[in-house]
């Protein structure tokens, strides 16, 4: 098993409800397998599924996913991750 800490940025906060959470995943796990654990166990789910994930089940392209301070770019979802690893949903905002 690993253990990861997942926080949550700006809108994904505020649409959740929560900052961070702790999850443990079986060895090999990766950002596809966090995302699905996340909309299985999560208060709000569904909506977290809606605003990680397209129709197709690709992640969107505005938002960010950060493991250990690094941008992931592509296919992050097909990463594995680290144990002890802090994975980062944010997106971007602007404003003035």
């Amino acid at each position: 098993m690993i253990e990861v800490k997942v926080e949550f940025l700006g809108s994904f906060c505020s649409e959740l409800g929560e900052l961070e959470r702790r999850v443990a995943l079986d060895d090999g796990a990766t950002l596809g397998d966090l995302v699905s654990h996340l909309v299985r166990n999560l208060a709000k789910g569904e909506r977290f599924q809606q605003m990680v994930l397209d129709e197709q089940g690709n992640k969107q392209r505005y938002v960010l996913l950060m493991m250990n301070y690094r941008l992931l770019h592509q296919n992050p979802l097909e990463v594995k991750i680290l144990d002890q690893a802090k994975v980062v949903f944010a997106m971007p905002s602007a404003g003035g």
